[in-house]
């Protein structure tokens, strides 16, 4: 009986640093700043703007289960994720921003189609990865 404790012991000790080794190597999308958003928009190019909070549960589970894949996969339109409450020196820096690019921002999170520096299309709310591909190819 001591030996299956043991044994049963070794065994729960053992999945849960598999789970811990897993989860600290899965892709983690980085968080952009506002400077690396500024100069993308300069620039001219093409790229997926996400903005989010950093208390919303679905921007937290767009951020953690959609993104990755995209942002692995898709080179014609980078990826920049940024919370609007963390990314962002104040409100008013935030409100500046939006205004600059043009930008309406209502709900958590939202998604910015941007083609040669312009925005041509948003689409608010978490969305798996088949719909946020197949909006980006109605849009681009």
């Amino acid at each position: 009986m001591k030996k299956l404790i043991i044994g049963l012991a070794a065994l729960i000790v053992g999945l849960i640093i598999t789970v811990i080794v897993i989860e600290a190597t899965k892709y983690k999308v980085p968080e952009s700043t506002k400077e690396e958003i500024v100069a993308q928009f300069d620039s001219g190019e093409d790229f997926l703007l996400v903005i989010g909070g950093s208390t919303c549960h679905w921007c937290i589970k767009y951020k953690n289960e959609t993104l990755p894949d995209y942002d692995q996969n898709d080179d014609e339109f980078p990826l920049y994720f940024i919370y609007a409450d963390l990314g962002f020196r104040s409100q008013t820096d935030f409100q500046t921003f939006l205004a600059t690019y043009g930008i309406t921002y209502n709900s958590s999170p939202t998604s910015y189609l941007i083609k040669d520096g312009q925005l041509v299309a948003m689409k608010e709310g978490f969305i798996e990865n088949d719909e946020l591909n197949s909006w980006i190819d109605e849009n681009k």
